[in-house]
């Protein structure tokens, strides 16, 4: 583990625990899902992902994640460890700013990745959506990612999910994918699956490969879950 790494997860954890002590806490989700590539059934990983919630100061709020990304083929890991600042007083959405870090220091592979920016949410009766804006800082490499996603309650237990991200670097990359979840009872936990595309562009030679990804989450809390979803550039560069 490296300094940048383990200075990020103390500070999440230290923001979180202030948080908790403070005020009230608002949801937790925990998830796990497996990601493969259908031309190449090589390319793939298995994620976990955690995320705490806590309201400060009234219309404020703290949300922290982590997310474990594993290869499944090659001795390759990536974490990410994410900081949202939520403001929830606003009649059209739900705003915050968000700070990521990538870390990768599986043997022969070292680097890492900051992201930061701005996003929004908002639900709209069986309806809700996110959108991202942000900027890269990477080992070498900088630009700017963008992404969107969306949800439909087709009933209480069965949701339909798309979402789009996009990343504009020295390889630019963009990713979609559509799919649904199952919810077993009120508040319970949720199955999901997803279809979709990873294109990457590096100016010589670009690519594209469809995935599939099958996974679980358990959402709890007064708000079931948490406001806004995992940041991090491994979020768009899934199995690579």
């Amino acid at each position: 583990m490296t300094k940048a790494w383990a200075w990020t997860a103390v500070l999440a954890a230290s923001v979180t625990a202030g948080a908790a002590a403070a005020q009230e806490f608002k949801g937790a989700e925990v998830s796990a899902e497996i990601l493969g590539y259908t031309d190449d059934s090589d390319l793939g990983e298995t994620t976990y992902r955690g995320s705490l919630e806590f309201g400060v100061f009234d219309a404020f709020g703290i949300q922290a994640d982590l997310a474990f990304h594993d290869s499944r083929t090659i001795d390759l890991g990536a974490r990410t460890a994410t900081i949202h600042v939520v403001y929830d007083a606003l009649e059209f959405a739900t705003v915050g700013l968000f700070y990521s870090h990538d870390e990768v220091d599986d043997e022969g592979i070292d680097g890492s990745a900051n992201l930061y920016g701005i996003e929004a949410g908002r639900s709209f009766g069986m309806a809700g959506g996110e959108a991202y804006f942000g900027f890269l800082d990477g080992e070498g490499e900088d630009g700017q990612v963008a992404g969107i996603e969306g949800t439909y309650d087709v009933t209480r237990n069965i949701s339909i999910i798309g979402s789009a991200d996009l990343l504009f670097a020295d390889t630019d990359a963009a990713r979609l994918s559509i799919g649904g979840s199952y919810r077993f009872g009120d508040g319970g936990p949720s199955l999901f699956g997803q279809v979709g595309r990873l294109g990457l562009d590096d100016g010589v030679d670009d690519s594209a490969e469809t995935f599939v990804t099958l996974g679980a989450k358990l959402a709890i809390g007064p708000d079931q879950g948490t406001t806004f979803g995992s940041r991090g550039l491994f979020e768009i560069l899934s199995g690579f």
